[in-house]
């Protein structure tokens, strides 16, 4: 009897210790290996995103120094470009990405989205040191809220947060919060800029509605290349699987830079939907705004195209020698934003009979640039669906068709039409529309470098559908 009793209360024992010590190696793997919720994507990409509510950070035990403003907070920890949308926990709004900004004065830049109904409310930057820099390791600022226009009346508009750099130091890492001890998940690194210094950069609208078009993307990347393009970067909302092979290979190759770009509200849909859309255009005004930033001090230039649209020199034969010749047209005027009217290549109209050498070639890899070589006569007017080129430390703040905001000093120059035009090739599916037309065959002069590099990227390709209708 007496040994029956002891075998339980051993039992009993190691029970007790045994539930302790699991409960202890559990709570060390969720520090360790940092668990986080994770966005929720659906199989076809296009449905909306499940916001994560933290960020990819772990809070280290060791405690800020005394005497900081915040002694119950502890440092945290941040690595690499998330390029996640972090959630705000006090206003209705989003957080994507922080910028070191040193060309007026030393600040960061946070690029989201906020509610369009919140004008004004009092927010906190918590700017995070290593103590080698900044003994207390954290410095708190109030937040200035300034939106971006071009909101539409969407539910959430693009907004900087700027964070004033009250030290001599640079931040690792920034959270935004309503109190200035308040703790919140959602940190970002701060991102500084140190490639090396690129001439031109594209930067183009976010990828939606499972874009397929693979023969479009890659006409799209080898003409920017012929005219100047170093980099691309593209952002991801919604892609198939075709155009990931694809954009792989040119990222291995360093000639594109995808961001991924799961926004986490209601966006537009095709078929349509009865949901109400939440912002414009699948957050186009931060993504284009989110590449400035990203590409400010290593590149000389910023192209903004879409993927329909080129920047064309109506006589030479890159960007290098066409902003050249419009510098001497300015007379010397301080241009920090080169703008490009937009004329449309019709889709819909029938390809050219213009007889070159290389034209089956054109028709076989379907390079619409080579076959459709006439467009409306009519030019549109500057920010009337124009596309720009801009020098990113002369901008502050970019729009669709034009530059909202240039820094001190530096304004924008409208290029003459008979220097340099934006081909905008759209099928408005009325072929028999009595617009005038006019015929233009500028794009020939590039057909031979194009037709040779439109080959070869397709023999890479051989397997791939070089575009998938959306269903």
């Amino acid at each position: 009897m007496r040994f029956r009793l002891r075998l339980r209360f051993l039992y009993f024992l190691l029970s007790v210790y045994g539930l302790a010590l699991f409960s202890l190696v559990w709570r060390g793997s969720d520090i360790f290996m940092n668990q986080k919720w994770t966005t929720v994507v659906s199989k076809n990409r296009e449905e909306r995103a499940n916001p994560m509510p933290t960020s990819d950070v772990i809070k280290t035990k060791i405690p800020l120094a005394n005497g900081t403003k915040c002694n119950g907070l502890f440092a945290p920890i941040v690595t690499g470009d998330k390029q996640t949308w972090m959630k705000l926990a006090d206003v209705d709004g989003y957080i994507f990405s922080a910028y070191y900004d040193d060309i007026t004065r030393p600040i960061v830049r946070i690029i989201g989205l906020i509610a369009h109904n919140i004008q004004e409310k009092t927010m906190i930057c918590q700017l995070w040191f290593s103590a080698e820099e900044v003994t207390s390791g954290l410095e708190v600022v109030n937040a200035e809220l300034d939106f971006i226009p071009e909101s539409h009346g969407k539910r959430y508009r693009a907004t900087y947060f700027l964070c004033k750099i009250p030290v001599e130091a640079k931040p690792y890492a920034v959270s935004l919060v309503a109190g200035k001890c308040n703790y919140t998940a959602s940190v970002i690194p701060v991102l500084y800029n140190n490639e090396d210094m690129r001439n031109f950069t594209v930067c183009v609208t976010p990828f939606n509605y499972r874009y397929a078009k693979a023969y479009q993307l890659i006409e799209f990347i080898e003409m920017n290349r012929i005219l100047g393009a170093d980099k691309i970067i593209f952002y991801n909302y919604s892609t198939n699987y075709n155009i990931d092979h694809i954009l792989k290979w040119y990222s291995e190759k360093n000639l594109v830079h995808v961001v991924s770009w799961h926004l986490p509200m209601n966006v537009d849909r095709w078929p349509k939907t009865k949901d109400i859309v939440e912002v414009h255009y699948f957050g186009q005004l931060a993504s284009l705004n989110d590449c400035l930033y990203r590409n400010l001090h290593v590149s000389k230039f910023l192209v903004y195209e879409d993927l329909d649209e080129f920047i064309v020199p109506k006589t030479y034969d890159n960007w290098t020698s066409l902003l050249n010749t419009v510098d001497r047209l300015s007379s010397g005027r301080d241009i920090g934003t080169y703008i490009f009217r937009n004329t449309f290549f019709r889709g819909e109209w029938a390809d050219t009979d213009i007889e070159y050498s290389g034209k089956s070639f054109a028709k076989k890899y379907k390079s619409v640039v080579l076959l459709k070589l006439e467009r409306e006569k009519k030019i549109l007017p500057a920010r009337q669906r124009s596309k720009y080129i801009i020098q990113p430390t002369k901008v502050e703040t970019v729009g669709i068709h034009a530059t909202w905001r240039h820094r001190s000093g530096y304004n924008s120059y409208t290029v003459p039409f008979n220097v340099a035009l934006l081909h905008h090739y759209r099928n408005w599916e009325r072929p028999d529309d009595p617009t005038p037309r006019a015929s233009d065959d500028t794009m020939l002069r590039f057909k031979d470098k194009l037709i040779s590099q439109i080959i070869y990227m397709w023999s890479l390709f051989e397997e791939l559908p070089m575009d998938i209708p959306i269903n």
